[in-house]
């Protein structure tokens, strides 16, 4: 089993620290495709961190049920106090024990660069098979094309190597694994200068 990161030690200032170093551009990438979610959907966040997503996503779409899965205790706690009066399963857990529900999505936001490639790979083909057949995945992380985005992402690893006992080494090709998956792209976009991807993917049958 590989050992899963535990971002307790950060909770407390995750959040400010990507508006530090970000600006509103982290934020931005995992708004980007809230709207294409359907009404009364039922949806998966998993690794959601402190949980701001759910009041941006019930102000878009307030019938939905959603299933909150993330590892580390304070994040959670966090998260619980997002999205009040609305329909949430708060969960602590992991990728590998998912709740046993049919989902219409989910919804992973910096959360597949946590694992290298051969993980990653288990990962989607778990997550893929917890959605119904014409799933959608929304998903934004970090993708590497210029120097900078190289750098940054090595400085990044090691700083929480360190803080939350990540393990990964290199950037997995987090969107071919959700290709290899079964999913195809419906639409992208990029945000601060490219180093960060946003995604909508839909099953390949369900274009």
């Amino acid at each position: 089993m590989t050992r899963t990161p535990n971002f307790d030690a950060v909770a407390g200032f995750y959040d400010p620290l990507a508006r530090m170093v970000f600006g509103n551009q982290m934020k931005a990438s995992q708004v980007r495709f809230l709207n294409s979610i359907p009404s009364g959907a039922t949806l998966l966040i998993l690794g959601g961190g402190t949980g701001w997503i759910l009041d941006e996503l019930f102000a878009r779409t307030a019938d939905c049920r959603v299933y909150y899965v993330e590892h580390s205790r304070a994040m959670l706690e966090r998260a619980m106090k997002h999205g009040k009066g609305f329909d949430i399963t708060f969960i602590q857990g992991s990728w590998e024990y998912l709740p046993d529900v049919a989902f219409d999505g989910v919804i992973t936001h910096y959360f597949l660069d946590l694992f290298p490639e051969h993980t990653l790979q288990r990962v989607c083909d778990t997550v893929s098979a917890s959605l119904k057949e014409d799933g959608m995945w929304l998903v934004s992380d970090f993708v590497t094309s210029r120097i900078w985005h190289r750098a940054m992402i090595w400085a990044m690893y090691r700083f929480f190597r360190v803080m939350c006992g990540i393990s990964t080494v290199q950037l997995p090709n987090w969107e071919e694994c959700i290709k290899r998956a079964g999913f195809i792209s419906r639409d992208s976009d990029f945000f601060y200068g490219g180093f960060m991807k946003s995604m909508h993917f839909v099953r390949g049958s369900a274009r």
